[in-house]
């Protein structure tokens, strides 16, 4: 632990897996098992009082930016819907705006099937764009 925390503070930042230094990559799979570790409720107090020392180190970069780039699409799908638009298309899309939000909405409806999708993830989808879940109907819109 300590030659960890002695790399990081001299580097500047965590070890990356795919280095081109055995000894980097071995310090990124000994930190991500001790995240491991920490997520499931098992990781040794004097790690966590260690590891404390090291700003981020418990976060996943991959994890994080996928979260910041899923809150970004949903503000985005909010905006898209609130300007009175149809659910945007994953196929036969006009714009590369609605293929975006349309890959990430089915993705979404996807992960929901599967029960991959967190309650979590799924009440803050329900609240922000009512009727996620359905989508467009199929056919021809209904003549007004």
């Amino acid at each position: 632990m300590e030659e960890v925390i002695a790399w990081v503070t001299e580097a500047g930042r965590l070890p990356r897996g795919r280095s081109d230094y055995q000894a980097e990559r071995s310090m990124e799979a000994w930190i991500r098992q001790r995240r491991s570790e920490a997520a499931a409720g098992t990781l040794h107090p004097s790690y966590r009082d260690g590891l404390a020392r090291i700003p981020g180190w418990d976060t996943n970069a991959r994890t994080a930016a996928d979260e910041a780039r899923s809150q970004a699409r949903l503000v985005e799908l909010v905006r898209y819907r609130a300007q009175g638009k149809d659910w945007p298309r994953h196929r036969a899309y006009e714009t590369e705006q609605k293929h975006a939000l349309g890959v990430w909405i089915h993705g979404q409806r996807q992960s929901l099937r599967e029960d991959a999708l967190s309650p979590e993830k799924a009440a803050q989808l329900d609240a922000a764009v009512p009727g996620w879940q359905k989508g467009r109907t199929r056919g021809r819109p209904a003549r007004s």
